[in-house]
């Protein structure tokens, strides 16, 4: 791909954390080649939990590359679950975490006794090891009853929340097979939810709308009255004429 890169060329790429600890993740030759061209790049990697926190590719970038950040989904995941980070009756201080450390390092780099006296925390690619993250919190200090929620597919029509506690969270987690990409968020602030959530009541969540024909006056665009109330909610898709 990186050799079909030319002058004109807008990329929309994303990583996955599979791609770590020493398998090739296709963003970095891709990204690379784009900035040595000074062609604009967009890395889409909100899925994997980042759009600049914990960004590898970076790394790899000749000096004339140029970064331009989006919203991390470790802030706007949340907010689409109704989870607000911070708030004056329960916490002033957050905390993103990677839940996802390099194998090969030999011990962790996370303080779990500091981390445990934040008010937030909001761990990113750390389904498979939750279970670990949700004991060294209460060994740090966590009470095992702190509200935790997993947000699936955040921001998506796929979107999918687990509540819980440190307590019970990876349990139902291995019940229902939640799996990546989720991002976990630990906190007070987590009971929030039942009052703030928003996008997943709307009236047509996950629901899928298909345009059969170029008939309907849509050219590719949801109606205006759709377009205000569900946009961000549900699924467009074209299809060939029935």
């Amino acid at each position: 791909m990186a050799d079909a890169i030319d002058d004109d060329t807008v990329l929309v790429v994303a990583s996955a954390p599979s791609y770590a600890h020493g398998i090739v993740d296709p963003i970095e030759p891709i990204a690379v080649a784009a900035a040595e061209r000074d062609v604009l790049c967009h890395i889409d990697a909100c899925i994997g939990g980042w759009t600049v926190p914990f960004i590898r590719e970076a790394e790899g970038l000749p000096p004339i590359g140029l970064m331009i950040p989006g919203v991390t989904s470790a802030i706007a995941v949340p907010a689409f679950a109704g989870i607000p980070l911070t708030h004056r009756g329960y916490t002033s201080t957050v905390a993103f975490v990677t839940g996802h450390e390099d194998p090969t390092k030999g011990k962790s780099d996370i303080d779990w006794a500091k981390l445990s006296g934040i008010g937030t925390l909001v761990f990113l690619m750390g389904v498979k090891n939750l279970a670990n993250i949700a004991r060294n919190l209460v060994e740090g200090g966590k009470s095992p009853e702190t509200p935790a929620a997993l947000i699936r597919w955040g921001t998506t029509p796929d979107q999918e929340t687990l509540t819980g506690t440190l307590a019970d969270i990876a349990a139902k987690a291995k019940k229902q097979g939640f799996s990546p990409p989720s991002i976990l968020v630990v906190g007070e602030v987590v009971s929030l939810r039942p009052k703030l959530g928003w996008f997943e009541t709307k009236p047509l969540f996950g629901k899928g709308i298909v345009e059969t024909t170029d008939n309907f006056g849509l050219q590719g665009k949801l109606p205006t009255n759709l377009a205000l109330l569900d946009y961000l909610a549900i699924r467009f898709q074209k299809s060939a004429s029935m």
